[in-house]
């Protein structure tokens, strides 16, 4: 029935652990010692040099976390290992790939983290039609990887972003109106669930999880350690950047959300409003960018409408290879990609299936220019408008546990602040993003993206999920009934 499967906690020794189950920092201590001489890699715990790295996400904000031990698992018999000590325990599991989870729960205080980034391999068939990517291949190594042999995935944009969790909620990018979500090029997964079996599913074995895991979100179903994939053949594209005056933003933005959804599948692209802090701030600002897969001189025709609204301040219409644009969209030179975001950030996001009417759009463009100021020089904060339609709108909404599908575009509401700002300061970004986002809800979906999982959405599981929460609850509770994967918003059992 479970191809390669296996009763993987009795290799961890789950009866022994709960044997050494007691209290106190000593008892403890045995335990991760003898889950250290079960696994291949590194367990760090608090105390040694290394741990103050190894606790780390990506976003400063959550910099306050403290695990009880982080995991550097390699291989899925690590995986299974470090679930069987968590569950003995009762002690909280998470895993993580590239360390992004925007609400913190890679890395849960006192709980025990299963690290996938050294399962990060990127193997193509010999006949170039499908490759396998380890869960912790991050964004910008899957795109110089696939890159060099002239193939890609649909991933996303910001580079260090682990594939695991990426492709678990859906996955989108410069590519998606052409290539469709990176769920839609998904052929089969490997993973560890709550009762350490190794399961591989596709469409004919347990495609109840298969279909759970396209995008039911990272860290509900089990620990993915594999992921096979349809690649896509790639060359050169275009790309645009458009830039205009302030004073034109409404009539940018509503030709923007009139032409872009309905555009050639093969063209993507943004609608950013930004503002800058730091020492020489700047904005607000209004542009746009965007991939089109084909000739330049084809792109500046496609265009012609974007700029008829306003005339440009600055323009950029140009061929390029593939991989040079995603260091484009990346926003870092080859070599050049890694690290932590310099400083703490939050986000919220919006699906909207109409057109923004004027009241929306003003809305948009005052709350740019309420900004509070920061002393952080970046990330930049503000609205960007992502296309959607194209190859995401062909895949039907239950087709696959991502019920998004019908959007003309994603709103990304983001804020950044710094150490150097006050305690109110910092709270003033806070709350200009909850107002922000508040004033453009109106004109919404009602839905937001899982990959953008916020802590602050108090009606998330109808918001991620909609009418395919039902469903992802029933294979919930058949392959997690003792929910041992379990985070703040988490599939219910």
């Amino acid at each position: 029935m479970v191809r390669g499967g296996r009763a993987a906690l009795a290799v961890a020794g789950v009866g022994e652990l709960v044997n050494l189950a007691g209290c106190g920092a000593a008892s403890r201590g045995t335990d991760l010692r003898h889950l250290a001489r079960r696994v291949s890699g590194p367990v760090v715990v608090p105390g040694e040099a290394r741990y103050a790295q190894a606790k780390l996400l990506f976003n400063p904000s959550f910099d306050g976390n403290r695990p009880q031990a982080v995991v550097y698992c390699q291989t899925p018999e690590d995986v299974a290992a470090t679930i069987g000590f968590a569950r003995s325990r009762g002690i909280q599991f998470a895993a993580r790939s590239g360390r992004h989870s925007f609400g913190g729960y890679s890395a849960p205080t006192g709980g025990v983290v299963a690290d996938l980034s050294r399962i990060h391999q990127i193997q193509i068939a010999p006949d170039r039609q499908t490759a396998v990517l380890g869960p912790g291949a991050i964004n910008i190594d899957m795109y110089s990887g696939l890159g060099r042999a002239g193939l890609a995935l649909p991933g996303g944009t910001c580079p260090t972003v682990g594939l695991g969790g990426l492709v678990t909620g859906g996955g989108f990018g410069y590519s998606s109106r052409k290539l469709g979500l990176m769920v839609d090029s998904l052929l089969e997964l490997e993973l560890v669930t709550a009762s350490g079996q190794r399961l591989t599913c596709n469409a004919t074995e347990h495609p109840d999880l298969f279909w759970a895991c396209r995008g039911g979100g990272g860290g509900n179903f089990g620990v993915v350690t594999s992921l096979r994939f349809r690649v896509h053949p790639v060359g050169d594209v275009s790309v645009f950047e458009l830039a205009w005056r302030w004073s034109d933003a409404t009539a940018v933005i509503d030709a923007w959300q009139r032409w872009a959804p309905d555009a050639p599948d093969e063209l993507f692209s943004t609608c950013d409003l930004g503002r800058a802090g730091g020492p020489r701030p700047s904005g607000p600002s209004i542009t746009a960018q965007g991939q089109y897969f084909g000739s330049a001189a084809r792109l500046a025709a496609l265009l012609a409408p974007l700029e008829a609204a306003a005339h440009p301040t600055q323009r950029s219409v140009r061929t390029q290879s593939f991989l040079a644009a995603q260091h484009v969209w990346a926003g870092c030179a080859p070599g050049h990609c890694g690290g932590r975001a310099a400083n703490p950030y939050t986000v919220k996001s919006a699906f909207f299936t109409d057109d923004l009417p004027a009241a929306g759009i003003k809305a948009a463009i005052e709350h740019l220019e309420r900004w509070p100021g920061s002393a952080a020089a970046n990330p930049s904060v503000g609205v960007e408008l992502n296309s959607w339609g194209g190859a995401i709108d062909r895949v039907p909404s239950s087709a696959t546990a991502f019920v998004h599908r019908n959007a003309r575009f994603l709103a990304i509401f983001g804020s950044t602040w710094s150490s150097q700002d006050s305690a109110a300061r910092v709270a003033a970004n806070q709350a200009w993003i909850e107002r922000g986002y508040a004033q453009m809800r109106p004109y919404a979906s009602g839905y937001a993206y899982q990959n953008l999982i916020d802590p602050r959405l108090s009606d998330w599981p109808h918001a991620y999920y909609g009418a395919n929460l039902p469903r992802l609850t029933e294979v919930k509770r058949r392959y997690d009934p003792d929910d041992v994967f379990r985070f703040a918003q988490g599939i219910p059992v």
